[in-house]
């Protein structure tokens, strides 16, 4: 298994993991929102107006991608949130997920070692996180679509 950064020719990849996991875990419309973030990470440029840095990363295993994800730093306070992960649906429950999210917590405790660590889920992926040290911080219903729910976290 390889932990690299994110290049554009992965775009195609990563598109294909987000529809993989969709609707299970990404409701359709949050596709246009992960478009803007590949097109940020494509073109160099920051996706989101509030970020200060933003570090995106893919998981290869036998040559083809099989998962990705990063976080940004906001422009004001001292926290670095969790973006976009997501792991080919049949690789889920091998290790991958929890891989990528120790090599983006280990990441930003080496560059931002007194930051919080954020991030928002779902309650299917709510459980995976308080494995690693997540709590719950709010919960907001129907958030990303009807029957999937906000769970905001902090490490």
């Amino acid at each position: 298994m390889i932990i690299r950064t994110y290049q554009p020719q992965d775009h195609t990849a990563c598109d294909e993991l987000f529809q993989g996991n969709t609707p299970r875990y990404f409701d359709p419309s949050e596709l246009p929102d992960f478009e803007l973030w590949l097109r940020g990470q494509d073109e160099g440029k920051l996706a989101y107006q509030q970020t200060g840095e933003e570090f995106y990363y893919v998981v290869e295993l036998e040559n083809k991608i099989v998962a990705c994800g990063g976080f940004y730093i906001p422009k004001e306070g001292f926290q670095a949130s969790m973006t976009w992960g997501m792991v080919a649906h049949d690789r889920h429950r091998q290790g991958i997920g929890k891989a990528l999210l120790l090599h983006r917590i280990k990441e930003i405790e080496t560059r931002y070692p007194q930051y919080a660590i954020v991030l928002d889920t779902t309650e299917f992926s709510c459980p995976f996180f308080e494995k690693q040290g997540f709590r719950i911080t709010k919960i907001t219903s129907d958030f990303y679509g009807k029957g999937m729910d906000r769970y905001d976290m902090i490490r």
